[in-house]
């Protein structure tokens, strides 16, 4: 390829990469009640999750060799974050774990698994590598002590996150950027867009519509996706945005 093209193409190079790998933005707050941020990790030459969660015995049994590899990794510029993959157990339980556990990283608390569904992770102990900017370098077991549910090492031979942190401290691709962890599966959070029917509806029709309904006092009508999503809907009812359909409907569903 001619030198001209090469550089005129690296734009779309760039382009497409950027689409592969969307920005990842989030706001979490660890057991500590520390708020973090995507732009801390922006002075990192790696970010270190370690997914877990607190009654997955593998994964807890992780936690002495995650801190070992904390230790001799943290002052080259890697940053390391524990992250509870299990959003049902209540917060105050993920703060006594962490303290029971003797993280020596932050455990951040991720209700909406933000960090699971833009890395790929599925079960616990599970470790993710990501550049400064989000990408992810490598997802996978930490090492090769857990041969297979049941059967485990008496000592691990290979070292999967070690080596790949080595790697990409050194410039070098990582040898095997994805390789199979073995645990407990990190259960998705429903995070399904509500619908006007399913969800907005029945408040309405068991809280508003005795008068929002054509012939009766109000003014208006909320039986319908339509007369909610309306500007009527909110502020003429109360005078504000207190009431709860007004601006609600902006990115809901009308359909069931």
């Amino acid at each position: 390829m001619h030198a001209a093209v090469r550089i005129a193409a690296l734009p779309i190079v760039f382009a497409i990469a950027a689409l592969a790998h969307p920005a990842l933005e989030f706001a979490l707050r660890d057991t500590e009640g520390v708020e973090h941020h995507q732009n801390e990790w922006a002075q990192a030459r790696a970010v270190v999750l370690f997914f877990v969660t607190t009654d997955c015995p593998l994964s807890n049994g992780y936690a002495p060799e995650m801190n070992r590899i904390e230790q001799a990794y943290a002052p080259r510029g890697v940053l390391f974050f524990a992250v509870q993959g299990d959003t049902t157990i209540p917060d105050e339980e993920v703060r006594r774990h962490a303290r029971e556990y003797g993280y020596r990283f932050p455990a951040l608390l991720d209700p909406r698994q933000v960090l699971a569904r833009h890395t790929g992770a599925t079960v616990t102990p599970e470790a993710v590598v990501l550049s400064a900017d989000g990408a992810v370098l490598y997802l996978g077991r930490i090492d090769n002590k857990v041969e297979d549910f049941g059967k485990t090492r008496l000592q691990a031979t290979e070292f999967d996150l070690r080596d790949a942190l080595d790697a990409i401290l050194a410039g070098r691709t990582v040898p095997h950027p994805r390789t199979r962890a073995l645990g407990c599966a990190i259960t998705k959070a429903n995070t399904a867009m509500p619908t006007f029917n399913k969800d907005i509806a029945p408040i309405l029709y068991q809280n508003c519509t005795t008068c929002h309904r054509p012939g009766e006092v109000a003014p208006f009508s909320l039986l319908t996706y339509t007369a909610a999503d309306s500007p009527d809907g909110g502020y003429a009812c109360c005078g504000g945005p207190k009431f709860p359909p007004v601006g609600l409907l902006g990115g809901w569903a009308p359909g069931a």
